[in-house]
């Protein structure tokens, strides 16, 4: 899609400009009924984050631009608004692969510091979840940096598995970001119809069972919703009832759901009437397709 606005450019905070009442992302918490979060309470989630920056001691490194931030959130949520508030602040996050003492000791080194979970609903540890308006006034104005959109900047360091030698670090700069968004939105739009990037209420929403903490899941599960004006769901559907529950509620509400999903994963999908009965008639609500990762491995190392 030639001209799209890329994350350097902080598209999110044009679509929230634009239609902040539309909906951003659906919030789902177990034992709750899903719940939309619209354009403006994503801002003032990342403003929260920037918040919790601007608190740490003046003379920490970690608040300077190019500091590097360890990230690893359960969510697809939290990654999304601490992810944002870094590239805003003009920071790179270090995505690990998992969680494990090993993995987060070995990327320790050279960072600022890992950052805290999220809560649930993506605000920062100990801070009250506030309702209603105040969702998007909650915390003083965060002292951004005026940093200069640089598409030739890093954005972000994924890393490899280690199942083939020791794990390493790959750096992917904004622009080679937007290119491999590119090719994913001309070869599976993301949405149909009119809408586009900068639409206000679009009623697909993109559901995903891959992680973010990888080069695939980050793209099309979080960054192109992100960047095309798609709600998302808070949180991976690793379990076929967990996907359906949310696309019954989702379908109910009149939207159209996509999958982004893996072979492996799809292969579990129910299969038969009794599994699909079981599970809902969610795969009829469900345009669902099978998604390989584009770049191959030795294009991951290209810096």
């Amino acid at each position: 899609m030639a001209g799209s606005p890329s994350p350097a450019q902080h598209v999110w905070r044009q679509l929230a400009e634009q239609s902040p009442e539309a909906p951003a992302c659906w919030l789902a918490i177990p034992g709750h009924p899903l719940r939309a979060l619209t354009r403006a309470e994503l801002m003032a989630r990342v403003d929260a984050w920037h918040h919790w920056l601007d608190c740490l001691p003046g003379d920490h490194d970690a608040r300077q631009p190019g500091a590097r931030w360890v990230l690893f959130q359960p969510t697809t949520l939290g990654a999304c608004v601490q992810l944002l508030a870094l590239w805003e602040r003009g920071m790179r996050a270090i995505l690990p692969g998992d969680d494990r003492p090993e993995t987060l000791a070995r990327l320790a080194g050279g960072s600022a510091g890992q950052l805290p979970e999220t809560t649930a609903d993506g605000w920062p540890p100990g801070q009250p979840a506030p309702s209603g308006t105040a969702a998007t006034a909650s915390a003083p104005a965060p002292v951004r940096p005026d940093t200069t959109p640089d598409a030739a900047r890093i954005a972000l360091e994924l890393c490899t598995s280690g199942s083939t030698g020791e794990p390493l670090r790959i750096a992917k700069r904004f622009d080679q970001l937007e290119a491999e968004l590119a090719v994913h939105r001309v070869l599976w739009p993301l949405a149909t119809g009119p809408d586009t990037a900068l639409a206000s209420t679009p009623d697909t929403v993109s559901l995903s069972q891959v992680s973010h903490q990888h080069i695939y899941g980050l793209l099309v599960s979080l960054l192109r919703p992100l960047s095309e004006g798609v709600p998302f769901l808070s949180e991976a559907c690793h379990y076929p009832e967990q996907l359906a529950a949310a696309i019954a509620q989702l379908s109910g509400l009149g939207h159209r759901c996509q999958l982004v999903s893996s072979p492996a994963q799809l292969a579990r999908l129910p299969q038969t009437d009794e599994q699909i009965r079981y599970c809902g008639s969610f795969l009829r609500a469900l345009r669902c397709r099978q998604r390989l990762p584009v770049m191959p491995k030795p294009a991951l190392r290209h810096r």
